[in-house]
């Protein structure tokens, strides 16, 4: 496989920023990562959504796609995760224009696939790894604003911990989500788009990141 000589070398980095992605899908779930599609004038005051509320769970599907230059070859990592989180615990606290997380924390024991390609043609199947996160008690405060009747848009971020070992925190996206109240539950869904030049195990290249998250928030 063409690849494989930077992927030995690529492929810890990708587990930590998979981490890292994780620990982002918790940002969905508090900081709602994606632009909101209406305008801000058509901001409707409402506290519609106050109350204190318990995670019951989230879903992400998250792609990674590192592309960088081998030699004279065009090379491309394309890595999936999806899961939904367990162990789930927390609670989030929405007031009028401000929304609290006290002590949430989850668990996530998946696999995430990566698949390799040299000059737009597949190296060969994707290869399986474990994808094991255990999310630390999270603790956090952001400001929001409801635009319309069925969205928000979080005017700061919230710094999350990331789990890939370095001990830096990875810094919070303002964004917006829609949401949703059925049954008893506030669904928050979320969407995220990223993309910028990166420096993966000393290969310089550029990384793009997709998630969808959906959040389950129960009302107390």
């Amino acid at each position: 496989m063409q690849g494989w000589g930077n992927l030995r070398n690529l492929v810890p980095s990708f587990l930590y920023h998979m981490k890292k992605l994780t620990s982002l899908g918790f940002a969905c779930a508090v900081i709602f990562l994606s632009a909101c599609s209406k305008k801000d004038e058509d901001a409707k005051p409402s506290n519609s959504i106050t109350g204190t509320y318990e995670l019951v769970a989230m879903y992400v599907k998250a792609r990674t796609e590192l592309t960088y230059k081998e030699n004279n070859d065009n090379m491309k990592m394309v890595s999936d995760v999806e899961y939904t989180t367990t162990e789930n615990t927390g609670m989030l606290i929405f007031e009028a224009n401000k929304v609290t997380a006290n002590a949430v924390s989850y668990k996530v024991n998946t696999n995430f696939t990566l698949e390799t390609f040299t000059n737009g043609v597949s190296d060969g199947q994707a290869v399986e790894f474990p994808f094991n996160v255990t999310m630390p008690k999270y603790n956090s405060v952001s400001s929001y604003r409801l635009i319309g009747e069925d969205s928000l848009y979080m005017d700061q971020g919230m710094t999350q911990i990331p789990t890939g070992g370095t001990g830096q925190g990875t810094p919070a996206i303002p964004g917006g989500a829609k949401f949703a109240k059925i049954n008893g539950e506030l669904i928050m869904t979320a969407k995220l788009n990223m993309s910028g030049p990166s420096m993966d195990a000393g290969v310089p290249g550029t990384k793009t990141q997709t998630i969808v998250q959906i959040s389950r928030l129960k009302k107390l």
